[in-house]
């Protein structure tokens, strides 16, 4: 009988520093760890490549003006969950449209509940 799981390890591509230290916060809060944090989309890869342990990804959107788009593809073609985070609102469009999407400012609530998601199987319905 295979058991949930209940302690995550997450990737975080953030580059807002003090987000990410919230998100680290709030992840240890829930019982989660933020493995792996990377502000960059090569190094946000190379972690995906060369790590089979993660459990799940939280994305901001936007780093720096560039898209997130290649980890998101990265992810999904390595079936590990994420979910993205944004300051453009919950309604903003993505190439993945059954992925949650946190929106920025957000509270412990808001992430216990995708992270919740993302343990189950990471889509949204």
């Amino acid at each position: 009988m295979e058991s949930k799981k209940t302690r995550g390890k997450f990737l975080v591509v953030e580059d807002e520093f003090m987000i990410a230290m919230l998100i680290e916060d709030y992840l240890s809060e829930l019982g989660h760890e933020m493995a792996w944090q990377t502000d960059n989309i090569p190094e946000a890869l190379q972690i995906i490549e060369s790590n089979d342990d993660i459990d799940g990804a939280i994305l901001d959107m936007n780093l720096r003006g560039e898209t997130v788009r290649p980890i998101a593809e990265e992810l999904r073609t390595k079936q590990i969950p994420f979910c993205f985070m944004t300051g453009y609102g919950a309604g903003v469009t993505t190439s993945h449209p059954d992925v949650p999407i946190i929106s920025k400012p957000f509270d412990m609530a808001a992430l216990r509940d995708t992270i919740s998601i993302l343990m189950a199987g990471g889509q949204r319905v």
